[in-house]
């Protein structure tokens, strides 16, 4: 299913975004956890780096500031007993406190379907990289992403100040940038 057409897709954004899903889905988690991938790169400017069927994702940009990261996923657990599902944003290699987020639910004799959501805002800088985690905590079953529905957007949040009532215009109070 096609979405946008050429026109659109080629759209160039001024803010930094980016915008990654993974098409084919079932990547594996377990207990020990993994990384998400994603193959397919929906809209990317030129402040992030990321290659496809990798985790990370580098802001190359030279603004640092506040980003918005969202990211949603839905699993399927192949289990007939209690399970849970727990994912986190990781910066640089390390887990981002009060990133996470957990589901679980119970199933019995028939497969558990599970769906996560993270909003998130994270001071990043340049060189900086952003990787989500996702494991089973203290069980031996396998949960598998389900294919179109892992996706992440990683957008920059403008802070120069606001003006109501010009039209959206900049405005810089007292005549500085903050």
């Amino acid at each position: 299913m096609t979405r946008y057409n050429e026109q659109e897709k080629n759209l160039k954004t001024a803010t930094p975004l980016i915008f990654l899903y993974d098409a084919s889905g079932n990547q594996t988690f377990t207990s020990a956890g993994a990384f998400h991938v994603w193959d397919t790169i929906e809209i990317k400017t030129s402040d992030f780096t990321y290659t496809a069927d990798t985790n990370r994702i580098y802001c190359g940009n030279t603004i640092n500031g506040i980003y918005k990261i969202t990211f949603n996923c839905s699993f399927l657990d192949s289990d007939e007993e209690s399970s849970v599902v727990v994912s986190q944003i990781f910066k640089n290699g390390t887990a981002v406190t009060g990133s996470s987020v957990a589901d679980g639910g119970v199933s019995y004799n028939q497969a558990g379907y599970y769906s996560q959501s993270i909003t998130y805002f994270l001071y990043l800088t340049k060189g900086d990289y952003i990787q989500l985690y996702t494991y089973a905590p203290g069980s031996s079953y396998t949960i598998y992403s389900l294919s179109d529905t892992s996706r992440i957007a990683i957008e920059f949040i403008p802070m120069q100040g606001w003006n109501n009532s010009a039209g959206g215009q900049t405005n810089y109070k007292g005549g500085v940038m903050r």
